[in-house]
């Protein structure tokens, strides 16, 4: 088995679950990697009790912004406005939108988001997809700028950071 050090290893590697399998929890989210197939999907969860699964923390439902942070690897956040910045700080990240309207399609299955950058304080990048609907359905980082960056796709419908309608 490939072994990977640090944060890339506790979210990658050694929580993995199989690919489809349902998430354990209804606070979990199963995420696959799109940059190494071999891997399994990662299963993250807000549940602190969970037995398995990356730990991550969300922003509280009425909080202005939709977060999704795992300590001390990333931290993805968009204000919820109608009308949604260029540009904005959150927790020391200087984000900006990338596309305002993008999309992705996988297995005959269209995602449509807004495509955000963020950098952070060691000038480290990363990017995500969310939607107001349905959440954060992708993300992409690097906890070096020596590594190659992983990208993450959600495996479920909704992800975290999701609209309660979202099923």
């Amino acid at each position: 088995m490939k072994t990977f050090s640090g944060t890339t290893r506790a979210l990658c590697c050694a929580l993995g679950l199989a690919a489809f399998a349902p998430a354990a929890h209804a606070d979990s989210w199963r995420f696959f990697s799109a940059t190494d197939l071999r891997r399994h999907a990662i299963e993250m969860t807000t549940d602190p009790k969970a037995a398995t699964g990356a730990p991550i923390s969300l922003c509280a439902p009425q909080a202005r912004f939709a977060c999704m942070r795992a300590e001390g690897a990333f931290s993805l956040a968009i204000p919820k406005v109608d009308s949604l910045p260029l540009k904005w700080q959150f927790e020391n990240v200087n984000y900006k939108v990338m596309e305002k309207s993008y999309s992705i399609t996988l297995f005959g299955s269209t995602a449509e988001g807004v495509l955000v950058q963020g950098i952070d304080k060691d000038k480290l990048e990363s990017y995500f997809l969310y939607s107001p609907l349905r959440g954060f359905m992708a993300f992409q980082w690097t906890d070096s700028p020596k590594k190659r960056p992983v990208l993450f796709l959600i495996a479920d419908k909704c992800g975290p950071g999701a609209a309660p309608e979202c099923k």
